[in-house]
């Protein structure tokens, strides 16, 4: 393939991670135009464009959040005028599924956190995506503004310090892992709850105590921060009766919560979907920045553009 600046890439939908990934290809000297970013003073007049006028195209970056059910992707910082937009619960959304679907050019990458099965099953043969969320480069440093956003809000959340106090952390995945290494070394007496062996292996390694899944129950009541990394229901309604109500519970995978319950035993739950891109959104685009031009290059076709 020839040299990425060479491709004509457009970031359609998004926020603030988006828009630093585009000010760092900018000055790479890429090829790149935005949708769904007029309301961004930190955007060229002249990159901003619309969806119906796309003559030439080789990358479609998509959020990291994905492409929903429906077809769209969400454009926060869109102001609705371009015609593929719509307003859903106040928020903008792009209609993607159309462009892509009926793309008619040789060849279109698509990066995207998530593509649902049934619109990747109708694409045509020139259209080829990529589910950025599931990169394991990405995962990892996706981590850390994770981690530290989650214990941004434990500290905002607690009348008492972390240091000296018990946190359960669920899952001892790459975020689980990551927060628990900052608490602890923030002084915290950190235990995870892990199923499989291998996962309690490496926490092992890292020195960092963990329990089994089938056990965590045990600890709930005299915990004082829990944070949750696990994205099914976890806390159900008889655990979540052993909490008490001034124990944060911080989760960072919605979904391992039953909310409806918390909520009527008035327990502290702190929802956080998205931390990277609300807590650190620049870092979080430097991290689309290097990781995605690893993507383009091993998912475009080799001979493309003659074989430059």
């Amino acid at each position: 393939m020839p040299p990425i600046e060479k491709l004509k890439i457009v970031i359609c939908g998004g926020d603030e991670r988006e828009i630093e990934l585009y000010r760092i290809f900018k000055n790479w000297g890429m090829n790149v135009k935005m949708i769904g970013f007029d309301k961004s003073y930190q955007v060229n007049y002249s990159d901003n464009i619309e969806l119906n006028t796309i003559k030439e195209i080789d990358v479609l970056i998509l959020p990291i959040w994905g492409i929903n059910e429906n077809g769209k992707v969400a454009a926060k910082l869109g102001d609705g005028r371009n015609p593929f937009f719509s307003l859903d619960e106040n928020i903008p959304y792009i209609h993607i599924a159309p462009f892509i679907l009926n793309f008619q050019e040789n060849f279109l990458l698509v990066l995207a956190g998530n593509v649902p099965p049934s619109l990747n099953s109708m694409l045509p043969q020139s259209v080829k995506t990529v589910e950025t969320s599931i990169d394991e480069e990405f995962m990892q440093l996706n981590a850390i503004p994770t981690a530290e956003g989650a214990i941004k809000k434990a500290i905002e959340s607690s009348s008492i310090t972390l240091h000296d106090s018990k946190c359960l952390v669920l899952g001892m995945g790459r975020c689980g892992i990551s927060l628990s290494l900052r608490l602890k070394a923030l002084g915290a007496k950190v235990l995870g709850v892990a199923r499989r062996a291998e996962t309690r292996a490496l926490a092992c390694n890292l020195n960092l105590e963990t329990v089994l899944f089938e056990k965590f129950e045990e600890y709930l009541q005299g915990t004082d921060f829990i944070f949750n990394t696990i994205p099914e229901i976890i806390l159900s309604a008889n655990n979540l009766k052993l909490i008490r109500k001034e124990t944060p519970i911080i989760d960072i995978a919605p979904g391992g919560i039953e909310i409806d319950v918390a909520q009527k035993l008035n327990l502290n739950v702190c929802s956080l979907p998205g931390l990277p891109g609300k807590i650190a959104p620049k870092t979080a685009g430097t991290i689309l920045a290097r990781v995605y031009p690893r993507l383009i290059k091993s998912n475009y076709p080799e001979n493309w553009f003659g074989g430059e």
